[in-house]
């Protein structure tokens, strides 16, 4: 009780204390005001140290506390006593003047004692507690070891203040304030780490050396001072100069120590060291980089005198002067004004009188006031030297001053590089620690965690190269690297504080797990994408993550502002995605405040959009001249740095320090993603059978996942939006025989769609359906849920909601998982549900049905036969749908009168409801880069099915990828991993598949397109990027892209497709068009009036200076258009798409357009490329094979280094494939036309071999279609070596005779998933060569491939294979399946086998089998149906 009572005695009286400054700070005087201060400071101190204390305890020295306690208390009431004495006289018995003066003196003497007693006091407090926390340490050598750092400097300090012989009392306040911060950073700090990191063991290295050159600091003062405090009186004012300046030395070093101590405590709190649960890092000052030298600024302020110089030379009068003096004054105010300026929208006036609210104290504003006169008295004697001197040397005179302020930043910059360097090496130090931590410790990151980890990594890696490097020995070099080094330094620290700004947590040791969802393929996700087939294989692709360092190259002014703005968009985006994880657990406050994030991010995204179509690719003169808009940005910058800050302040007011994403309680737990290969739809599908239509697929993946071999307890949750099937698919599995078979207990229950069902309600259902099936006499709820435990079960709840994810933890809590291979099986519409389990636990994305899949389930659901000449609105009906099962079903209920008013507008009105969900999660939840991307589909016409080669090449050219630096994944696959995702969140619907199952077209769901463009207005996005009624005002909106659908609404509709001759119409185009990115036609109409509009259009436009940030030309099914010979002015553009144009020519300015990544000329009529397209940067070559298009020869020293498709190149014995093509070693797709074009066959046969041994060496290639002719156009001779370095080949078409030479069939790639062969000219059976390849899926045997008779499938042979298909085999005449064989089989195609008498018998054994497509066979195939599996449709064709 006694330590209360004394602890509460010392806090009453420093609040006093405290008070009194306040209220009585003017009647105390500045001298009286210090000693107070210094008082109450060193009261609350002690009180900190009671508090340690009391925590550790007396140990040995119970005694001695108890009496340091006594004095500590006497002393404090002291004090008190003497100041309100003083008060009192002063005030209440109102003594003024010299008595006044009087008091004070005699209370500042009392203080002055005070002081003295309260060091002694303190002195003694610290030498006990250094000796009980060093004997209650004793065990622990590491602690001792951190707890002794700092006592030797502060020893130090406790000698100079109990000396009498120092009378300054700044040193004195300095001392006593550093020795403060040393006492704060060992007990609040130091004392509570246990050096069991690597970053403790780094910060603890600091902390010692800062420790040691104090010591050593104040130990060299104390000796100067005691050598002077013996010397005789004369002595002493013979050095009064050298004492004086020997204590202003002391007192920067000081600072300069203060400065270390506030950077170290910076770093602990930044990198994890300690948890921030004090306010040192509030209190003390860190090191500040030298501001940037803005000589373009600087410049600017000159143009004042410009202006008076120039009324000088010409007018010559009296009447000048005091307008010179009045300009001058004024640009007087605009300097000074100017740097409070900067960074505020503020006019000079308002900004000046703002800096001068700010200044607290007199010292403060005397020195702006005098700087204000020392201006004016400048300008004053220079205008009257210009009445004496010539007015150029007054100019000169002028400018001189520029020429110093120069000088004087450089000095400035040079005499800070080495403090500089050492600042930035302790942080470098650190944050490899920290990294190393972070790669050490067994966590997994939230986004904002992952995102400031890597722009650490990168800044770090960078910086240590520019640590590392020589040491400059020029002056301008020195000037150069310090200016690199405070850069650097300052990208360090403003990369530390946005872990503040963004509430980030770095106690990674401490970090609870974090599992993201649907976030793509980065090293710290523990997240696997699960690919299951029908006989459950699994396989998981690789995925490989390289990091490298690269020099640093810092960045200065406009290019520093947009770096550090684009690492505020990046850490904007991670939490964005944290905030999405955890779903509806944010409170009010941290909901506004996420959302004036996205507001800002908004404006960034905008921002920096501005900057990349204005500036970013300006050559480096024109750059320095568009002063304007550089100016305009920066200030655009400021103001979103403010708002940031401002949104920083507000979080921390509010009490949000930190938002944490969702946590998995379990270590061990993961959540992965199921994912089925999807298979081409097949129209087929017989009535009856037991798999619903569209989920053959999503029932063998989940049937692998049920029915697998793992023992612990797994969670499998079906995912998607309202209507996809979710409750139809568990019911599925649920029924399932084999799933009846395999599990002893099966329980279904369902969560209330209301939000009135607890779980504890949901529990006492399971338990109610569970003692039926469980025999026993005891139905106790606790014996129950035991018996239930113990048995194999399943239990499927269906209509889990985002935030009921207690109803999961409370099924774990009341069923324990006791290994029994039992499983739980949820449905739910946001898979954030799934973290929340700490059992293995599985996701699977129910995706929306493809048109041909849509058109099936509607007819099969149709009571009656549609008439032939409703067939067309019947499938416009189902593309409406979008996919969505229970809308086409809806549908499929009404009756056939109705279906022509249903495309009037009335269909999408009925499901606005089902979408708006979606809308609401791409406007709050979605990352920007994925909406950005989404947005892109408008760009397309409503029910356009968009092929994904195309939409993937346009995301890349536009710049639409969220691509981090350290990532080496190909931006192509980056783009298709988006698309995967917009895909599985069910807001984009796939339209067709091509025969391997993979995504081929694509397109946004109609009902959701028409909902977002209505609500455009609240959409942020949509309204910044895009103005597209007629009607819209140009200067209000800014046009980003072009899309000509021929709607006359559009702006541009007239100005392409109106009266080009009206000079109206021309003089408009700069208005609209001089900020385009992209334009795209969709005018396919016949004749070459297309052609020649779209034609003309650009012509006028690039004339007008327009278009010339175009990065997009996509004119694809335009009949040739007319490109403009001044094309070559779009020399920033990145995809040219000319297919289906039958264009002739390409006009010789092409050439350079060398920015082009994705240059498409198939199907055009183009035979010759330029010679520079050896230059181009590009990635992707579509040519057309069909009219022979050449590839010229490889001038020295250029080369298509990043060239990754190239499709339809015709080869013959002149095209450089030997020392030219096949130097082009990272291609992933190739598609070569090989043809003899004259009688030297050897020739022929050379560059065959050429072509061979450059596929030898793709190591990338995953597709390859080869076909070989004669002079004649018959089918060749092919040569193919060895696939062992292909190991990524998975699609492969080839035409062609397999020679003896050739590599055999059972040597191609078992990564091989299509397989093409035409013409081959097999004499083995291929069936057998190939029926061990694992991943093989379709295979295709066209005509000649095979010229024998017989083929069989032997027993176990093709297990993945789901396509087959034989064409014109006319030797072929038996065929023969043994059981077991094709297990997988689903499309079965025979044409033109016309010796085939006969199906196999076998055939029957194939279950899987759902549609026969027989085309110009015998007719006693046609009849004979006893070898047809029961639910297979056979589909008889007949061709001409």
């Amino acid at each position: 009780m006694a330590d209360i009572a004394i602890d509460l005695v010392v806090s009453a009286v420093a609040n006093s204390l405290s008070k009194i400054l306040i209220e009585e700070f003017a009647l105390l005087g500045g001298g009286t005001v210090r000693r107070v201060e210094w008082i109450e400071r060193e009261l609350r101190s002690m009180q900190g140290l009671l508090e340690q204390v009391e925590q550790r305890g007396y140990g040995e020295h119970e005694q001695d506390y108890n009496e340091w306690e006594d004095k500590l208390k006497e002393i404090a009431c002291d004090a008190e006593d003497v100041i309100e004495t003083f008060v009192i006289k002063s005030v209440k018995r109102k003594r003024w003047g010299i008595l006044h003066w009087l008091d004070k003196y005699k209370v500042g003497k009392e203080l002055e004692q005070i002081r003295r007693r309260m060091r002694d006091i303190s002195h003694t407090g610290m030498n006990l507690n250094t000796d009980t926390v060093t004997v209650s340490v004793e065990a622990s050598s590491s602690s001792s070891t951190t707890t002794s750092l700092v006592a030797p400097a502060v020893e130090k300090f406790d000698h100079i203040l109990s000396q009498t012989i120092f009378t300054s009392d700044e040193v004195i306040e300095m001392v006593e304030l550093v020795k403060g911060e040393f006492l704060d950073l060992q007990n609040k700090i130091v004392y509570n780490l246990n050096s069991t990191s690597e970053r403790e063991n780094v910060w603890l290295e600091e902390v010692k050396e800062v420790c040691n050159y104090t010591e050593s600091i104040v130990g060299n003062f104390i000796v100067v001072k005691e050598r002077r405090s013996k010397m005789s009186k004369l002595k002493k004012v013979l050095y009064l100069s050298a004492d004086y300046a020997s204590e202003n030395k002391f007192k920067k070093q000081m600072k300069y120590i203060r400065t270390r101590i506030g950077d170290a405590v910076h770093r602990s709190l930044t990198y994890g060291v300690v948890r921030q649960d004090h306010d040192m890092g509030q209190t003390t000052p860190r090191s500040t980089p030298v501001p940037d030298l803005a000589l373009e600024r600087l410049l600017i302020v000159q143009i004042p005198f410009i202006i008076y110089y120039a009324v000088l030379l010409f007018v010559i009068s009296a009447r000048v002067w005091p307008m010179s003096l009045l300009l001058l004054i004024t640009f007087d105010v605009f300097k000074i004004a100017g740097e409070q300026g900067r960074t505020e929208k503020l006019k000079p006036m308002s900004s000046l009188k703002k800096r001068w609210k700010g200044v607290r104290n007199r010292k403060e504003k005397r020195k702006l006031l005098l700087r204000f006169l020392l201006y004016g008295l400048t300008y004053v004697v220079i205008i009257i030297l210009s009445s004496f001197l010539p007015i150029q040397a007054t100019f000169l005179l002028n400018l001189s001053s520029l020429i110093v302020e120069i000088i004087a930043w450089s000095v400035n910059l040079q005499r800070s590089l080495d403090k500089n360097m050492e600042c930035t090496q302790r942080y470098l130090n650190l944050m490899r620690a920290f990294s190393s931590d972070a790669n050490t410790e067994s966590v997994v990151l939230n986004e904002r965690q992952k995102v400031w980890i890597g722009q650490l990594r990168v800044v770090s890696q960078n910086g240590q190269s520019l640590i590392d490097t020589a040491y400059p020995k020029g002056y301008l070099s020195r000037i150069k690297f310090a200016k690199d080094i405070n850069c650097l330094l300052k990208e360090i620290l403003y990369i530390s504080d946005r872990k503040t700004i963004y509430g980030i947590a770095t106690n990674i040791n401490q970090q609870e797990l974090i599992v993201p969802l649907l976030e793509g393929p980065i090293s710290s996700i523990q997240e696997s994408e699960i690919i299951v087939d029908s006989s459950g294989a699994t396989s998981a692709p690789a995925q490989v993550m390289e990091t490298a360092a690269s020099l640093y190259q810092p960045v200065t002014g406009l290019k520093e502002k947009i770096q550090s703005i684009r690492g505020e968009k990046e850490l904007m985006d991670a939490l964005f995605l944290d905030v999405q994880e955890m779903g509806g657990e944010l409170d009010g406050r941290s909901r506004i405040w996420v959302e004036q994030m996205r507001g800002i991010s908004f404006e960034v995204e905008f921002l920096i959009n501005e900057y990349g179509d204005k500036l970013e690719h300006e050559p480096a003169l024109k750059y320095f001249f568009k002063c304007r808009p550089r100016h305009v940005i920066s200030k655009k910058i400021d103001v979103i740095k403010n708002k940031i800050e401002d949104a920083s302040r507000r979080r921390k007011a509010y009490g949000l320090v930190e938002i944490q994403s969702r946590v998995v309680s379990s270590s061990s737990s993961t959540v992965q993603i199921l994912r089925a290969r999807m298979q081409p739809s097949l129209v087929a599908n017989a009535k009856g059978s037991s798999v619903i239509v569209g989920f053959d697929d999503d029932v063998h993946v989940l049937m692998a996942q049920l029915l697998s071999d793992e023992k612990r307890r797994c969670i499998t949750c079906i995912n998607g939006i309202e209507g996809t099937g979710k409750t139809t698919l568990a019911r599925l599995m649920f029924d399932h025989n084999t799933v009846v078979a395999h599990f002893q207990c099966r329980l279904w229950v369902s969560v209330p769609s209301n939000s009135n069902c607890t779980a504890q309600q949901l529990l006492e259902e399971i338990v109610k359906k569970a003692a039926i099936q469980i025999e026993g006499q005891d139905s106790s709820t606790d014996y129950v849920l035991a018996t239930l435990a113990r048995t194999k079960y399943l239990i499927v709840v269906d209509g889990i909601k985002e935030t009921s994810q207690v109803y999961l933890d409370t099924l774990k809590e009341a069923i324990p998982d006791t290994s029994t291979g039992s499983r739980i099986l949820v449905t739910t519409r946001n898979a954030n549900v799934a973290q929340h389990a700490a059992d293995a636990t599985f996701v699977h994305q129910l995706q929306l049905l493809d048109d041909e899949t849509s058109w099936v389930l509607f007819t099969r659901h149709l009571n009656v036969d549609i008439p032939s000449e409703l067939i067309k609105v019947g499938r416009e009906i189902v593309i409406k749908c979008g996919g969505l099962p229970l809308n086409i079903l809806i549908m499929s209920r009404l009756p056939l009168p109705q279906w022509s008013s249903l495309l009037e507008g009335q269909l999408n009105q009925d499901h606005i409801k089902i979408w708006s969900d979606t809308l609401d999660a791409i406007n709050k939840n979605l990352p920007s880069y994925l909406r950005r991307c989404l947005f892109y589909f408008v760009l397309f016409p409503a029910e356009f099915g968009i092929p994904v080669r195309r939409l993937v090449v346009l995301w890349v050219a536009e710049g639409l990828l969220h691509h981090a630096e350290e990532d080496q994944v190909p931006l192509e696959l980056v783009a298709e991993r988006y698309l995967t995702e917009l895909i599985d969140r069910n807001m984009v619907q796939v339209a067709k598949r091509k025969r391997n199952g993979k995504v081929k077209t694509c397109r946004l769901p109609n009902a959701l397109r028409q909902l977002w463009l209505t609500k455009a207005n609240e959409s942020k996005f949509i309204q910044h990027r895009t103005a597209t009624h007629s009607n819209a005002d140009p200067k209000k909106s800014i046009i980003r892209r072009v899309a000509d659908h021929l709607h006359s609404d559009d702006i541009w509709h007239t100005h392409i497709h109106g009266d080009t001759t009206s000079p109206n119409s021309s003089s408009q185009l700069r208005t609209y068009y001089k900020d385009v990115l992209s334009f795209m036609s969709f005018d396919a109409q016949e004749g070459s009036k297309p052609g020649q509009q779209v034609g003309n259009f650009l012509k006028r436009c690039i004339s007008r200076d327009c278009f010339l940030l175009l990065r997009v030309l996509d004119l694809e099914r335009v009949y040739k258009p007319k490109l403009p010979k001044r094309i070559a002015r779009l020399t920033r553009l990145r995809y040219l798409g000319l297919r289906w144009t039958y264009l002739e020519s390409l006009p010789s300015s092409i050439s350079n357009l060398l920015k082009l990544q994705t240059l498409d000329l198939k199907h055009t009529y183009i035979h010759t490329l330029p010679t520079s397209i050896w230059k181009m940067e590009l990635r992707h070559l579509f040519l057309s094979e069909t009219y022979r298009t050449r590839f010229p020869s490889q001038p020295r020293g250029n080369s298509l280094s990043d060239l990754q498709t190239l499709w339809g190149l015709f080869v013959d014995e002149k095209t450089p494939v030997k020392d030219g093509l096949d130097k082009l070693v990272d291609i992933t797709k190739l598609g070569l036309a090989c043809q003899s074009m004259s009688l030297n066959q050897e020739a022929m046969v050379a560059q065959l071999e050429a072509v061979a041994d450059w596929i030898t060496k793709l190591e990338h290639l995953q597709s390859l279609r080869l076909k070989s002719r004669d002079e004649e156009g018959k089918p060749w001779i092919l040569n193919l070596k060895s696939f062992v370095n292909n190991v990524n080949l998975t699609d492969m078409y080839l035409l062609g005779s397999l020679n003896s030479s050739s590599v055999l069939l059972s040597q191609f790639p078992l990564s091989l998933v299509e397989l093409t062969l035409s013409h081959s000219k097999l004499q083995d059976d291929p069936m057998k060569l190939l029926k061990d390849f694992p991943n093989l899926r379709t295979l295709r045997l066209l005509a000649e491939s095979y010229v024998q008779t017989t083929i069989v499938c032997e027993s176990q042979s093709f297990p993945q294979l789901h396509v087959l298909k034989l064409w014109m085999l006319e030797h072929l005449d038996e065929w023969k399946i043994e059981q077991g064989a094709l297990s997988c089989l689903r499309q079965l195609e025979i044409r033109s086998c016309l010796n085939l008498k006969m199906l196999p018998d076998g055939l029957k054994h194939v279950d899987t089998l759902l549609e026969l497509k027989l085309t110009n066979m015998p007719i006693r195939i046609n009849a004979d149906a006893h070898n047809i599996p029961p639910n297979c449709q056979v589909v008889k064709t007949s061709l001409q």
